[in-house]
């Protein structure tokens, strides 16, 4: 399921209750860093969806990237989307929208869009390395690490929802193998290979030590642990 940015009175609210707070605890919580990446994430949108206005047409898509930030935006018709099937382009390697998607996209659009409209629609795609929504941001907590949203708006800027569809026309999330391992403390990505297997006979016990290998305390280690009964 795709994500999309926090509508806006969400935002007003979160700034209306901060300028309530002491100075001292509100310059605190401005430099925060999920703070700041909250705000880079909805700016970044902001920015985009400015920048789209001068687009043409089915031009080339436009791509902004940062050091941990990553948007792509195209103005299109439904036809002409990023991330049809089994695209390869960078900006794609989250997401893969098959064909028949253009059919659920051109109805959910209908009524947003002016009747013989060609100004097309505004596709945004936006990829953030950390999380940028602090604790308790998100409701459901359905947000955990890395983010990837994809959202589809009119060329004035209203966003057009998308929801309910078929297998056939559902837009495919790819997400992180399991056993790739994240940022090491040199910066490197790390594959991590299985530890080994151990047979436990009936009522038996097993005892298992895992080590970190950097002094990050904010740093999460996850432990998967997979039960097999022999025959």
């Amino acid at each position: 399921q795709a994500a999309s940015s926090p509508p806006p009175e969400a935002e007003d609210r979160e700034d209306r209750g901060l300028s309530q707070q002491p100075p001292h605890i509100l310059e605190e919580q401005q430099h925060h860093p999920l703070r700041v990446a909250a705000k880079a994430y909805t700016l970044s949108s902001v920015l985009m969806r400015i920048l789209m206005l001068g687009r043409v047409l089915n031009e080339e898509p436009l791509i902004l990237r940062g050091a941990e930030i990553a948007a792509a935006g195209k103005r299109a018709d439904p036809q002409s989307l990023l991330c049809y099937g089994e695209s390869d382009a960078p900006e794609c390697q989250r997401f893969s929208i098959p064909r028949a998607f253009n059919n659920s996209l051109g109805r959910a659009a209908g009524s947003a869009l002016a009747p013989n409209s060609e100004d097309g629609i505004v596709q945004l795609l936006f990829q953030v390395e950390p999380n940028p929504f602090p604790f308790n941001y998100i409701a459901n907590y359905t947000v955990s690490t890395e983010v990837a949203s994809m959202e589809f708006r009119t060329v004035n800027g209203t966003q057009i929802p998308i929801s309910d569809l078929d297998d056939s026309h559902a837009i495919t999330v790819a997400v992180n193998n399991s056993s790739v391992g994240r940022l090491d403390a040199n910066g490197l990505e790390a594959i991590l290979p299985p530890a080994g297997a151990e047979n436990i006979s009936r009522c038996g016990s097993i005892i298992v030590r895992v080590s970190t290998r950097n002094t990050n305390r904010q740093a999460g280690i996850y432990v998967q642990l997979n039960f097999t009964v022999l025959d």
